[in-house]
């Protein structure tokens, strides 16, 4: 397994992206970051795509999307208008490359729905209910069709990524901004019970699907399910803060019990997380309160 592989990332200025970029240019890894505009730091994704030359690379990670689940929500005709156009353009560059690289596609563990009384397997039927994940559903049929070599990761709610006290998305950072900026937290729903994974678990999973070339779908988590009061508490424990949770209806396409099974993970690279919420949450709000100056 090549300890530095030469690995495209598209999306570049998002949240997770960022992240990957951060996290493997610190490992060495050799990257070409690619975004929708071109400056210094990042290539023209339209001049890659529009290219003919070998890409020479091990593999590409697309984390382009052009929204969140709740801008999904607001403009549902922006996957099928921009998306899936893109999803399908990489494709077919992959595919005039000598030596297509594995192709790893970001998706969401939103596509399973609601779990089944247990976390969501990769064989359980997806059953979408918002637009964005409806999206990445149907980004993830191209990629499935292209006979490249690809692997799907529908990921749990990453956390400890790049945030500010606007973003809509986010649950972890945005508790942790209401602890330290004041206000009220509005909680969107009851009870909800969700995996959320830290950006070093993450990172170290995605090493391992390059690293050992891991085709199909994966589930990519923490394995362990939290409880919105749980994650509450916590936030309050570490910040030393109270403050208020004003209860809001929750709106139809969130999925409230989203859980992920990780066998397979396991299995196939041996990677487990290393970080459980209480420490990945510490961490955060330690992080946190250093950006913040």
């Amino acid at each position: 397994m090549d300890k530095n592989p030469h690995v495209l990332l598209t999306g570049g200025r998002g949240r997770v992206a960022t992240a990957i970029r951060e996290e493997l240019g610190r490992a060495g890894w050799h990257l070409d970051v690619c975004s929708r505009t071109q400056d210094d730091d990042m290539r023209g994704l339209d001049d890659v795509l529009a290219g003919s030359t070998p890409l020479g690379v091990a593999a590409v990670v697309h984390c382009a999307w052009s929204t969140v689940p709740a801008v999904a929500q607001e403009r549902p005709e922006q996957a099928a208008e921009v998306d899936l156009p893109l999803m399908e353009r990489l494709i077919r560059r992959l595919k005039a490359d000598p030596r297509p690289p594995l192709l790893v596609f970001m998706s969401t563990g939103a596509v399973y729905g609601p779990a089944p009384g247990r976390p969501s397997r990769e064989t359980d039927l997806p059953d979408p209910q918002g637009e964005y994940a409806k999206g990445k559903l149907a980004a993830e049929a191209l990629v499935e069709a292209s006979g490249l070599p690809c692997c799907i990761v529908r990921a749990s709610n990453i956390y400890a990524l790049p945030s500010s006290p606007s973003d809509r998305q986010g649950v972890v950072a945005r508790l942790v901004w209401t602890a330290l900026e004041g206000g009220s937290f509005q909680q969107w729903g009851g009870h909800s019970v969700k995996d959320y994974l830290h950006r070093d678990d993450f990172i170290a999973a995605l090493k391992q699907v390059i690293g050992h070339r891991m085709t199909g779908v994966v589930n990519v988590a923490s394995g362990t399910a939290t409880s919105l009061d749980q994650l509450v508490r916590l936030v309050q424990d570490q910040t030393g803060r109270h403050f208020q949770v004003e209860v809001k209806d929750a709106p139809a396409w969130d999925v409230m019990d989203n859980r992920l099974d990780i066998s397979l993970l396991r299995k196939q690279t041996g990677w487990a997380p290393m970080l459980g919420i209480a420490e990945g949450v510490a961490r955060e709000v330690a992080r946190m309160r250093v950006s913040r100056f």
